[in-house]
C-alpha cells in the first residue's frame, strides 16, 4: 500500500509540473500573439511552482551550507580573497564522497555565485559572500556582520536552518 501511494504521489508531482509548464506556454503564447485569451481558462500559476530547481532541491541547500561554512573558515585562516580552485579543492578533501556524488562538477561554482552579491538577481542568496575580483570569494556583508555578532548568528542560523558550528568562529 505504501509503494502504491508513494506512485501516486509521484504521479501527482509530475502531473503538477506538467499543468504548470503547459500555463506557462499559453501564457507565453498569449503574450507573443500566437492565441487569443480564452477568458475561462485559469492561467494563475503557484509562486512556488516557478522556482528554479536549485531553489526547490535541498540537496543545493545543504551544498550551500557546506560551502559558505567552508569559506568563511578558510578565509579566517589565509585572511584574504580565495579562489575558485582553493575553495573548491579544500572542499572536495573535506567531501570526497560527497564530492563524488555531485554529477557536474560546476555546480559548486554555480552555489558559489549564487551567494556572491551582485550577481545577476537579486536574492535572499546574495550578499553571503562578496566577489573582490573575478573569479575570487571572500565573506560578504551578511557573513560580516554575523561573524561580528551583528546580529548574534541568528541570521546566519536562519538561512542555514542549523545551529552554527563552534569552529565556524561565530560569538553567541
Amino acid at each position: 500500500m505504501q509503494s502504491y501511494l508513494k506512485v501516486l504521489q509521484a504521479e501527482n508531482r509530475l502531473l503538477r509540473e506538467e499543468n504548470v509548464l503547459c500555463k506557462l506556454t499559453v501564457k507565453k503564447s498569449i503574450d507573443l500573439g500566437l492565441i487569443q485569451e480564452i477568458p475561462l481558462i485559469d492561467l494563475s500559476v503557484p509562486e512556488e511552482e516557478t522556482k528554479a530547481w536549485p531553489d526547490r532541491n535541498p540537496d543545493f541547500a545543504q551544498l550551500r551550507k557546506s560551502l559558505l561554512i567552508k569559506v568563511a573558515q578558510l578565509c579566517k585562516l589565509h585572511g584574504r580573497a580565495l579562489s575558485y580552485e582553493e575553495i573548491i579543492d579544500s572542499w572536495k578533501a573535506s567531501h570526497r564522497t560527497w564530492y563524488g556524488t555531485i554529477g557536474n562538477p560546476d555546480t559548486i561554482s554555480r552555489r558559489l555565485r549564487e551567494m556572491a552579491e551582485s550577481e545577476g538577481r537579486a536574492t535572499s542568496l546574495n550578499d553571503w559572500l562578496s566577489r573582490p575580483k573575478e573569479g575570487f570569494f571572500f565573506l560578504g556583508p551578511k557573513l560580516i556582520a554575523v561573524l561580528k555578532g551583528k546580529p548574534p548568528k541568528a541570521l546566519l542560523e536562519v538561512w542555514l536552518n542549523q545551529t552554527v558550528p563552534s569552529n565556524l568562529g561565530v560569538s553567541t
